[in-house]
């Protein structure tokens, strides 16, 4: 597996975002598009934690820093099913600052994780995402437009990332991304779950009032 690198990462969630997937659209060629389905372990109050289970591996990114309205997110482990109990202890139940689980199995296949050690806490929801991936390159930057179900609801994605901070905050500027909110995948979905607030008034959500 290739060695994964921390990268900032500017993303914006909304209904629509219009005259700026426009812009992307101008500016680059879609050169991919990808669907996927994935679930996403939400535990209340934890922003620096991304764990989710997609194609058979459970995986886990760390927010380490925030710069210039950018977040730094870092890949702490990326891991095929089946993952061993000590795995779990060691890295996951930190991650989701979960208390001591009783895991009475060696190993736990993907169901066995979600229903026997997920399924029964109080302190961590799972939630279903569909992705359908546009993926663009703008100035060296990986940019993509996502068309979203979270848990059934539908809503939509842009998201711009490098491991040069400069560069995100350029082309997210002249996209006109900085008009809306930054926020990660976890928080966006714990609002959607009733599990957050919505921002002040003064952001619909993601959408910044410009007035």
């Amino acid at each position: 597996m290739s060695v994964l690198h921390p990268r900032f990462e500017f993303r914006a969630f909304a209904q629509t975002f219009g005259i700026v997937e426009d812009k992307i659209r101008r500016d680059s060629v879609c050169h991919d598009i990808g669907e996927s389905t994935e679930t996403y372990l939400i535990a209340f109050g934890v922003e620096e934690q991304n764990v989710k289970v997609r194609d058979g591996r459970l995986a886990i990114k760390r927010l380490v820093e925030r710069r210039q309205h950018l977040e730094r997110w870092e890949p702490v482990m990326d891991e095929a099913f089946p993952v061993s109990r000590a795995l779990l202890h060691t890295t996951l139940l930190p991650a989701l600052r979960c208390s001591e689980a009783n895991l009475g199995r060696s190993v736990y296949a993907c169901h066995e994780l979600l229903d026997d050690v997920v399924g029964p806490r109080r302190d961590v929801w799972r939630a279903c995402v569909f992705k359908r991936r546009f993926r663009f390159t703008i100035d060296a930057c990986p940019t993509e437009i996502d068309e979203l179900l979270i848990n059934g609801a539908a809503i939509r994605s842009v998201a711009v990332e490098s491991e040069d901070a400069e560069a995100v905050v350029t082309v997210v500027d002249k996209l006109g991304v900085s008009a809306y909110e930054n926020i990660n995948y976890p928080r966006a979905i714990r609002r959607i779950m009733g599990l957050d607030s919505l921002p002040h008034e003064d952001v619909y959500y993601g959408q910044r009032n410009r007035t």
